[in-house]
């Protein structure tokens, strides 16, 4: 009776432990798409719309694609597992053009959700922003 709790005991720590270290680790854009050949250097243009108010503008300057492109694809991010984007007053789509062809789309959602859009494999993913950081750059856009 003894073996069986110690087995119970360490198959509940090693349990613990995978979901420990699996909810702890963060990544971002950058990370995940490394492979797909996308980076600051090789981004033609980033065209943001902001669907509720059919407001759209298209970056092309390379200084404000670096300050854009540093902003997203650098965001510390953790994956969505419920795939339910909750809570969002705003929401911006951002499509981003490397080497003059869409490469990514990325919903980025006020209540730290982004959604990201991959147009080479047309696989999507969802994540939640790890540290609620700052989408100033983007809303600056519209101002």
């Amino acid at each position: 009776m003894r073996k069986l709790w110690i087995a119970l005991l360490m198959v509940s720590i090693l349990i613990g432990l995978y979901f420990v270290i699996n909810n702890g680790r963060s990544t971002s854009l950058q990370e995940l798409f490394k492979d797909e050949g996308i980076t600051s250097a090789n981004i033609t243009s980033i065209e943001v719309d902001k669907p509720w108010t059919s407001e759209e503008t298209t970056v092309t300057d390379p200084n404000k694609i670096n300050q854009i492109t540093n902003n997203l694809l650098n965001t510390p991010l953790k994956k969505n597992r419920y795939n339910k984007v909750k809570d969002f007053s705003q929401s911006y789509w951002i499509t981003i053009f490397a080497t003059g062809e869409r490469r990514l789309g990325i919903t980025y959602y006020d209540s730290g959700f982004v959604s990201v859009f991959t147009f080479k494999d047309s696989k999507h993913y969802d994540y939640k922003i790890a540290d609620h950081s700052d989408i100033s750059t983007i809303k600056g856009l519209f101002k």
